[in-house]
């Protein structure tokens, strides 16, 4: 009997006891979720750079101009005369005379007498070579830009001509040509202006394209380009340092390339002056 009570009084001590909490699960581990890189930002890595501005410049009315006197066209200048040959010139207006022998860089002529030898029109390390040469002489306004003549106008603030040292030449219509004024050379300072203005020449009755008058600018990793209907002053602003190429064409209104000209310069805004060297 005394059994029976012990056996009774441990099933309901068990009843009573509380039931026992199961361990929760475990949580599964999973690697963290990437999270995705910002699409890169105007400057980053990977975007290309901005191209360089160029901007056309609007040319006053003048009735400035320019002359060769000499030599004349065609003309023949023996090869043991030709570095003493002086160039003679007649303007009237304001301005700066400009005058270029073939390609190279013009060179600013004194008002006053108007004369320059041809040696002086050549870099002193290039020889006046017999054949073929071309004079381009401008009369250009405060800021480098060429003036626009009256349309009705028989002189203007441009001339060329085309003469000829030692043995001449067939004579011969001459191919169309794009004669580069500027720029040139280094230009120093942090408000230096790069100004490009070239002149056409012989150009075709038909003209050029609708955008035949194109200009290019490539340097310091970055480029940029111009297309207008006609020949005008470009400016090149907040170039920044380096070395660039300027490269001018004319289109004719048949897609043809008539005539090229390029040339290197050089930008330094770290320099003190404004100065094209």
């Amino acid at each position: 009997m005394r059994v029976r009570a012990l056996c009774l009084l441990a099933t309901l001590a068990a009843c009573q006891r509380p039931a026992e909490t199961p361990p929760p699960e475990p949580t599964p581990t999973t690697a963290p979720r990437a999270t995705p890189a910002p699409a890169p930002s105007a400057g980053q890595a990977g975007e290309s750079p901005p191209p360089l501005r160029l901007e056309p410049l609007a040319a006053e009315a003048s009735q400035s101009f320019v002359e060769i006197r000499f030599p004349i066209a065609e003309q023949r200048i023996t090869s043991e005369k030709a570095a003493d040959y002086k160039v003679r010139l007649k303007s009237e207006g304001a301005g700066t005379l400009w005058l270029a022998l073939d390609e190279h860089r013009p060179r600013s002529v004194a008002r006053v007498d108007k004369t320059v030898t041809l040696s002086e029109l050549v870099p002193a390390d290039v020889d006046l070579a017999e054949g073929e040469h071309w004079l381009t002489a401008a009369l250009v306004a405060e800021g480098g830009v060429l003036p626009q003549a009256p349309a009705e106008a028989s002189r203007k603030p441009f001339a060329a001509l085309r003469f000829w040292v030692g043995q001449r030449g067939a004579r011969g219509e001459p191919a169309p040509r794009v004669v580069l004024l500027s720029p040139g050379g280094t230009y120093n300072g942090p408000d230096a202006r790069v100004l490009i203005q070239a002149v056409a020449l012989h150009v075709p009755v038909e003209g050029l394209a609708a955008d035949g008058f194109r200009v290019s600018l490539v340097g310091a990793g970055r480029q940029g380009a111009l297309a207008l209907p006609a020949p005008a002053a470009v400016v090149a602003p907040e170039l920044p340092s380096g070395d660039y190429r300027v490269e001018v064409k004319l289109v004719g209104s048949k897609g043809d390339v008539l005539a090229t000209a390029v040339r290197d310069i050089v930008v330094n805004r770290d320099a003190v002056t404004d100065r094209r060297e």
